[in-house]
């Protein structure tokens, strides 16, 4: 390759990156023609309104996490977090000779918690602590824990859809699986979660006996009978495939209550599994114990059951109105829970901008609304952010955060531009896309590391085609708090029509897509306050939308 061909080569690669720079100004309005030609500012004068908006009944099915627990919250009052899922076998039609006399020597359900390896020792054991733990203090935390049989029926598809949509359930449904739950399959009136680990003896087809350990979760063992009827006295057609399983036998359900003390985890209990360990003879004429292992695994249908109590906390919350527009303060609450809808630039969107005449052809009177007004003016907007500034003294040092909201489209159900142009990973899962932002600032004195000041979420890109297209829709904004910003999919309000009612059909579609919260705030049991933007607010407080720009001198 010759210096020549290098040379050009440079020079093209300098051209494009000029060209590109220009390209990305353009894109916003402007061209830039030389740093003395222009000044930077901040605006954040710009209209906006904010509702408190309370959920009711939500869609909990087939989350990947579930909150598991008792949490007790100042604030937003006491919440109990139950479960209940489908159970299916890991290799279907297991081959079963009952003339081998099977006899079950355990049936160990085992769901893992989220936790941090701290050592591993000589002996091959571990040390963890859990990273799972919301609220309370697992060391000490004593509750109730009942796994049932459970005999409610969770099908796959919507009969009132005409079986053409998955069935959803919802969080109010704990009482309909505590009526038509069976018999107990474990109980513990003084259960707790534990970072222990568990030392596992197993033994192969011989009897030859092997040690593992396995990281902490959730670990009981279950009826015996009652797992002999189910699978080893079951008819051969009943374990064909899971969908005859799934009919045989319709589940667990974790039921949990209150004893000493309260704690709520984070669970991911499709990782869950049942461990049946039994053997039986060799054959009928040799009596020799074969040891054998059938696994089934917490997948299927599930739902997480919420109950919001409020008897000494959270009366304030409890008191508010399903939708209020008095917003000197926002509740923020996951599960079933509330959020907040943000309006940017008042509530027209009248558009009609003419950049060729300078008139606002659709505006009353030849006045343009704020939008319009913005957008006249061609700025190059750096940067666009809103701050959500924590009520610290609702907030008291005894009520657990969030870690982060999500702000989010709720016409279109789907995130800002700026979520999917942010690449960036953190460590944990729900540091990632941190440039969008969202995660709670704790500052940095002494006194603020342990409280949340505000959460800062930016829509740069989001404003920059908001400003720049008059065709751009100006939506209707939802934040709410959120506990993993990979996931985006959205959970139906269980108050929203049913999709064969004529009601439902005559909506348009962002008007159905308003009947649609995140479904990574209903996995969150937290909630934070923030301040609104009434006069009663104090200034450094208040709800607002900075835009850092630079425009002609």
């Amino acid at each position: 390759m010759t210096k020549a061909f290098l040379k050009v080569i440079l020079l093209v690669s300098i051209i494009s990156f000029f060209s590109s720079c220009d390209k990305e100004y353009d894109s916003i309005g402007a061209n830039i023609i030389g740093d003395n030609h222009f000044i930077t500012e901040k605006y954040d004068g710009a209209s906006l309104s904010i509702i408190n908006k309370k959920t009711g009944p939500i869609q909990t099915s087939n989350l990947d996490i579930y909150a598991f627990g008792i949490i007790e919250n100042e604030v937003f009052g006491n919440t109990t977090a139950n479960f209940a899922t489908q159970v299916q076998l890991a290799s279907v039609a297991p081959s079963i000779d009952p003339t081998l006399q099977q006899t079950i020597d355990s049936v160990v359900v085992h769901i893992p918690y989220y936790t941090k390896l701290v050592s591993t020792n000589t002996d091959g054991t571990h040390t963890y602590t859990l990273d799972s733990i919301v609220k309370g203090n697992y060391n000490t935390a004593k509750m109730k824990l009942n796994v049932y049989e459970n005999n409610y029926f969770m099908r796959d598809r919507d009969p009132l859809s005409n079986f053409t949509e998955a069935q959803r359930f919802y969080s109010d449904q704990d009482a309909s699986f505590n009526f038509l739950k069976g018999i107990t399959l474990y109980e513990n009136s003084s259960f707790q979660f534990s970072d222990n680990e568990y030392k596992i003896i197993s033994k192969s087809s011989d009897g030859t006996e092997s040690t593992s350990y396995l990281a902490p979760g959730l670990h009981v063992d279950l009826d015996h009978n009652f797992f002999n009827t189910k699978i080893f006295l079951a008819s051969s057609d009943k374990l064909q495939n899971n969908t005859a399983f799934c009919d045989w036998f319709k589940g667990l359900y974790f039921r949990i209550e209150q004893n000493q003390g309260n704690c709520m985890a984070m669970m991911n209990f499709r990782k869950g599994t049942i461990t049946v360990k039994y053997h039986e003879n060799t054959s009928t004429t040799d009596f020799t114990k074969v040891y054998k292992t059938i696994v089934l695994n917490l997948t299927g249908n599930s739902v997480g059951l919420l109950k919001n109590e409020y008897n000494t906390n959270g009366s304030t919350y409890d008191n508010l109105p399903s939708e209020t527009t008095d917003n000197s303060r926002i509740y923020l609450k996951g599960g079933e829970g509330s959020i907040g809808i943000i309006k940017l630039f008042g509530t027209t969107d009248l558009k009609g901008y003419s950049t060729s005449t300078g008139l606002f052809t659709n505006a009353p009177n030849g006045v343009p609304d704020e939008l319009d007004d913005l957008r006249s003016k061609n700025w190059l907007i750096n940067e666009a952010n809103i701050s959500f500034y924590i009520d610290q003294t609702i907030m008291n040092s005894n009520v657990v955060e969030p870690n982060r909201l999500y702000l989010y489209d709720i016409n279109n159900k789907r995130p800002l531009v700026d979520y999917y142009n942010d690449y960036t990973t953190g460590y944990y899962p729900n540091y990632s896309k941190y440039q969008h932002g969202g995660i709670i600032d704790k500052g940095t004195s002494a006194i603020a590391t342990s409280r949340g000041i505000r959460y800062k979420v930016r829509i740069t890109d989001y404003l920059r085609k908001l400003l720049k297209n008059s065709d751009s829709t100006n939506v209707k904004l939802g934040v709410a708090v959120c506990q993993s910003i990979n996931t985006i999919s959205y959970g139906k309000l269980k108050s929203a029509p049913a999709v064969n009612d004529d009601n439902w059909k005559s909506l348009l579609q962002y008007e159905k897509n308003s009947y649609f919260y995140p479904l990574s705030s209903v996995m969150n049991p937290l909630g934070t306050v923030i301040y609104g933007n009434t006069s009663d607010v104090p200034d450094d407080k208040k709800l607002k939308l900075e835009i850092y720009f630079t425009k002609p001198k």
